[in-house]
């Protein structure tokens, strides 16, 4: 999924890799591509989110945490942890991270974890804890081991005027 791109026909991918780590490449229309780094957590990476206006990439180690790092290639691997796995508020099996955008730097950044059926919602940025919260059944079904999670804070119409969000179950 390509994160940022120009005209000139550019893009970013930050594909999985099953090692654990992640690896930003840039494909260029020269079709060549050019490692710009290697991030190395030491376990199995879930999935990354990058924040384009905040120039930051976070990644779920799966049992581990949600890490922060800079966006650039230029930022090196320096990494700071928003929140462990285990502690109170985020649970092992981190499977999903979302932004929820809310104009200049605020919003929230969300993390699923498929163990608890529970989605932990962060202040994008500060990474202040603001709730966790499960999706139960009532006039739709509810979600139980999610396996990921997106969400948009534009308008989808009538039904959908402020935000929306959608969750992958296993």
């Amino acid at each position: 999924m390509p994160s940022r791109s120009d005209d000139e026909g550019s893009g970013e991918h930050r594909p999985p890799d099953p090692d654990g780590n992640r690896r930003r490449r840039t494909l260029r229309v020269s079709q060549s591509i050019e490692r710009l780094r290697t991030l190395r957590l030491g376990s199995t990476a879930e999935v990354c989110v990058a924040d384009d206006r905040l120039r930051r990439l976070y990644i779920s180690e799966e049992e581990v945490a949600v890490w922060r790092y800079g966006a650039e290639p230029q930022a090196g691997t320096a990494r700071v942890r928003v929140d462990a796995a285990g502690a109170r508020r985020l649970t092992a099996d981190i499977e999903g991270l979302s932004i929820y955008e809310a104009g200049g730097s605020s919003g929230y950044l969300i993390a699923s974890s498929q163990e608890s059926d529970r989605f932990t919602v962060f202040e994008r940025g500060s990474y202040k804890y603001v709730m966790s919260f499960r999706v139960g059944t009532g006039r739709i079904d509810g979600v139980t081991h999610p396996d990921g999670i997106d969400v948009t804070s534009r308008s989808l119409g009538r039904a959908f005027p402020r935000a929306s969000s959608s969750h992958r179950t296993t």
